[in-house]
Order: structure tokens, then C-alpha cells, then sequence
């Protein structure tokens, strides 16, 4: 299988170099329209598939492959994940540190049964950074053999591109150390989704907290970096405690009721979407109506109607 694997990829290399597309042969492009950040509008997204079976989507230029003046593949970009993302997807940090062996869901039994494509990532990330003749052997026909449920989500549709020109570009330089260049963007739309309870249950996206504050919430969605929140525009700090648990504390508020949520990146601008969560009425407050929403208070003022 290693070898017909070679001659599949030899005979699309040149293509896949050229055209800066992955692999195999490619479908049609359509533009990716989801309301994602600047740097991520327009993104053209191909179509891939091979004789044994349907693979993943992928984005026409995902990492900003060939887009420098040595041609170097782009290594997959941040994704970043959602803390709402299933724990399979801790695969994808690991892969884009190139900290293979951290990678979890890769399965090396060598049972004969489907390859993944987390599997096939490892396979290929082991390969790029021992650049072992066995590992190149590895890495190809892990990825030929690829069979990825239909509707894979953004992560997955940039590491299969990835995929793709990485070991082109193996084949095209064969005998040569293969250096990637970082990927340019990100994989996924950037944006606020919700709000949950810090290590709460991630789809209850509108908490309810006591109006004296003090809960501890956790942002949902995918950020490279954020440094505060709005609530109710009020500035309250933001704390990192991992690659994207952005994580704040719940003002007190004078009344109960809902408040909106907006993240603030580093350059002060607000980024896409926003959230909510609701503050409960507490012996002696008044209730708000419902259509009137909670304003949170400094707590020199808390409590104050």
C-alpha cells in the first residue's frame, strides 16, 4: 500500500504545488461565508476525495501555503478549539505545537482498522519533525487511506488540506528535511457564542447567578486573545487558564434580570458576537420587568437600586 500510495502522490504533486491545492484531485471551490473574523472572510473551500472513500473539506490556502518566497508548506494555524469542542478535538493544539506524542485520540495499535484523521495528523506531524524515511512511509499511507465522515468541522477541514501539500511537498523534495512555515489566520470563525458556569455544563449558555456577583463564568466560542469583558458595558477583567478558557467574575448587580456579554481583544475592539446570562433576584431587591435587563454595579454601589 506504501507504494501505490507513492505513485497516487507523485502524480498530483506538481498540481498540488502549483495550484497550491491538496493531494488528490479537487472539486470546485465555494466561498465560506459565517459571519467569521476579518481575517477569515471569503475563504474559498475545496473538495477532496480518493478511491477509498470521501475525506474531509478543505480550505483552498489554509496556513498561507505557498504564500512565501522560499514555497515552504504552511503548518496548520490556530484553531482555535471551543471549550464546547468534544475532548477528541485536544488534538488539535498539540498538532499545531508539533507536540505530537501530546496528541490525544491517535490510534497506533496497527489493528488494520480505519485510519482517522487525527491518526493520519500524528502520522504526518511525527514525520515533519523526525523527517524519518519510515515515518514518510507512515504518513502516506495513512493519508490515502482516509475516510472522514461527511460533516467535519472547521479544525478538521484545515488539517487535511494541510495534510495534503505538506506531503507534496515531501515528495517534490524528496531526500530534503521538510520545513513548514506557521499557518497564517486561523482554521475557525473567531467569535463569543455564550456564556456558561466556569467547568459547568458547556450548552448552558445563560446561566443564572446570584445579583450579588461573585460566579465565576466561562467564555464560549473560539478567541486568540481577550482582556475583558463587557457586561452590560461594564469592563470586567478576563483570566486565560488554558489554550481558550477565558474565564471572568460576575459583577454584582443592582437589579435582576438578563445582561449582555461582548469580548474585548487586545485592541480594545469588540469582537464578533455577543451572549448572555442572567442575574436572580435576591431577598429585598426589586424584580425587573422582562423586558428590562440588570445592571451591574461597582461594589462600592452594590446593592444600590
Amino acid at each position: 500500500m506504501v507504494r501505490r500510495s507513492k505513485q497516487l502522490l507523485q502524480a498530483v504533486a506538481a498540481t498540488a504545488l502549483a495550484g497550491g491545492l491538496a493531494l488528490l484531485s479537487l472539486a470546485a471551490c465555494s466561498v465560506q461565508s459565517e459571519g467569521s473574523a476579518s481575517n477569515q472572510a471569503g475563504q474559498g473551500v475545496v473538495t477532496a476525495s480518493t478511491d477509498r472513500g470521501v475525506v474531509v473539506p478543505g480550505p483552498a490556502d489554509p496556513g498561507g501555503a505557498g504564500g512565501n518566497a522560499a514555497g515552504l508548506p504552511g503548518w496548520v494555524p490556530p484553531g482555535p478549539a471551543d471549550p464546547a469542542d468534544p475532548p477528541p478535538d485536544g488534538w488539535y493544539a498539540p498538532l499545531v505545537a508539533k507536540d505530537c506524542q501530546s496528541m490525544p485520540g491517535v490510534d497506533t495499535s496497527g489493528d488494520g482498522g480505519a485510519i482517522t484523521l487525527v491518526t493520519a495528523a500524528f502520522d504526518v506531524c511525527i514525520a515533519v519533525t523526525t523527517n524519518s524515511a519510515d515515518a514518510w512511509d507512515a504518513a502516506s499511507a495513512a493519508v490515502e487511506s482516509l475516510t472522514v465522515p461527511s460533516g467535519s468541522g472547521c479544525l478538521e477541514t484545515a488539517t487535511f488540506a494541510v495534510l495534503g501539500k505538506v506531503l507534496a511537498y515531501h515528495l517534490a523534495h524528496a531526500g530534503t528535511p521538510v520545513e513548514t512555515v506557521p499557518g497564517t489566520g486561523t482554521a475557525c470563525p473567531l467569535g463569543l457564542t455564550g456564556v456558561t458556569e466556569q467547568n459547568g455544563d458547556p450548552s448552558a449558555v445563560n446561566p443564572q447567578v446570584p445579583a450579588p456577583g461573585g460566579t465565576e463564568l466561562r467564555l464560549m466560542g473560539r478567541f486568540l486573545a481577550v482582556t475583558s469583558v463587557l457586561v452590560n458595558g461594564l469592563s470586567v477583567p478576563v483570566s486565560r487558564l488554558a489554550e481558550n478558557h477565558f474565564d471572568f467574575t460576575a459583577p454584582p448587580a443592582a437589579v435582576p434580570g438578563p445582561v449582555t456579554v461582548t469580548a474585548v481583544g487586545p485592541d480594545g475592539a469588540a469582537l464578533p458576537g455577543s451572549a448572555t446570562f442572567t442575574y436572580l433576584a435576591s431577598a429585598g431587591q426589586p424584580s425587573t420587568s422582562s423586558d428590562a435587563s440588570a445592571e451591574p454595579t461597582t461594589p462600592d454601589t452594590m446593592g444600590t437600586p
